[in-house]
C-alpha cells in the first residue's frame, strides 16, 4: 500500500540541507534517503496547497536513483511560498516522504534590464545584459529591437530566454551596427514588457593599422671599402596597439651579392675593396607571424679607404 500523502514511510526522509531559512534566488539542496531505492524515484517541488497527484506539474524536479544522497534543485526563480518538496516513487506520485512547508524570504525583485558590458559597445561586440524580475518564468526572454519598433511589431533581431529571477545574458549582437537599439525583458514567450534598457548605439570600430615598417627605404652611413659592417632593421618594425602579439621575419628579396640578410633583420657584409659609383642596395621583405607584410629598400654607400683615412700631406 502506498504511504499516505504528507506522511513519511518508515526508512524514507527528505529535508532541506541548510538550517537557514531560504532566500529569494537560492538554489536549495535536499538531503534524502529511502529504503525503496529505484532509478526513477524523484524529488518534485510544489506549492504547499498542491499535491503531486493534483494534475499540476512540479515547479522543479530531479531524479534521485540511489538509497540516499544530496540533490540541488534550481529554485532561484521561486519567491514567497509556501512550498513543499516531495520524495516520490518510480516516476509516479506515490509519496515516500515530504518536507515541512517553507517560504523564500527577502524583498521582491524589481523588474529591471541594463546593458552591463562592454561599457562602450563597438560594432562586432557581443553585448551582455543584466536582468531581474519579481515574476520569473521559464519562458521569460530578452530581445533587441531597432529604432522605434516595440515587441510585437515584427520579430526581434536577437533574443535569449531568461528563466531565473535574475542573472546575466549575452546576446550575439556581432552583426548589428549603428542604432539606436533597445533591449526588452519580456514575459512568458509573449510581448508583455517587464523592463527595458535605455536606447544604445554600436560605435564604428576604429581601423587598427597592421604591423608595418616605419620607413620604406633608408640609407646607412658610408662604409669603408674592404671593411665588415652590419646594421639591424628590427627596430623599424612597429606593432600598433590592438594587434595580436607576433614576431617579424626578414628575408632578402634582391640586391647586391655582398649584402646578406638574417631572419632577425640584420644586414651584414664586407664592403667591396673598390669604391662603388652608386651605393650597394638590398631589398628586404618583412612578414609578421600575426598579420602584416612590408618591404624595405636599404642603400649602403661605399667610400674608398683613402677617403676614410684622409689625403696625405704634400712633401
Amino acid at each position: 500500500m502506498s504511504p499516505l500523502p504528507g506522511v513519511a514511510a518508515s526508512g524514507n526522509a527528505i529535508a532541506i540541507s541548510s538550517t537557514t531559512p531560504p532566500r529569494r534566488g537560492d538554489k536549495l539542496t535536499f538531503n534524502w534517503s529511502t529504503d525503496a531505492p529505484d532509478p526513477t524515484n524523484w524529488i518534485g517541488l510544489y506549492k504547499s496547497d498542491r499535491k503531486p497527484s493534483s494534475g499540476v506539474g512540479s515547479l522543479v524536479w530531479a531524479y534521485v536513483p540511489g538509497a540516499s544522497g544530496n540533490t540541488t534543485l534550481d529554485t532561484s526563480g521561486l519567491s514567497d511560498g509556501p512550498y513543499t518538496a516531495y520524495l516520490l516513487a518510480k516516476d509516479g506520485y506515490a509519496i515516500l516522504a515530504q518536507t515541512d512547508p517553507f517560504t523564500f524570504t527577502g524583498e521582491p525583485l524589481v523588474d529591471s534590464l541594463v546593458l552591463k558590458a562592454p561599457a562602450a559597445v563597438y560594432e562586432g561586440d557581443q553585448a551582455t545584459f543584466g536582468w531581474a524580475t519579481g515574476a520569473p518564468h521559464p519562458q521569460n526572454w530578452v530581445g533587441i529591437y531597432d529604432g522605434d519598433r516595440r515587441p510585437g511589431n515584427g520579430g526581434s533581431l536577437v533574443w535569449e530566454y531568461t528563466p531565473a529571477a535574475s542573472g546575466d545574458v549575452t546576446l550575439d549582437t556581432s552583426g548589428l551596427n549603428g542604432g539606436p537599439y533597445t533591449a526588452y525583458l519580456l514575459a512568458k514567450d509573449g510581448y508583455d514588457i517587464l523592463a527595458r534598457t535605455d536606447p544604445f548605439t554600436f560605435i564604428p570600430r576604429p581601423v587598427i593599422p597592421r604591423p608595418h615598417a616605419v620607413v620604406d627605404a633608408l640609407t646607412t652611413a658610408p662604409q669603408t671599402a674592404g671593411t665588415d659592417f652590419s646594421v639591424s632593421l628590427g627596430g623599424l618594425w612597429i606593432r600598433p596597439e590592438g594587434n595580436a602579439a607576433g614576431t617579424p621575419s626578414f628575408q632578402r628579396v634582391s640586391g647586391d651579392r655582398w649584402l646578406s640578410v638574417t631572419a632577425d633583420g640584420t644586414i651584414s657584409g664586407t664592403a667591396p675593396s673598390f669604391r662603388y659609383k652608386s651605393p650597394g642596395r638590398v631589398v628586404v621583405s618583412v612578414t609578421d607571424s600575426a598579420a602584416g607584410r612590408d618591404t624595405i629598400t636599404v642603400q649602403v654607400p661605399v667610400r674608398s679607404s683613402r677617403t676614410a683615412c684622409g689625403s696625405r700631406s704634400p712633401r
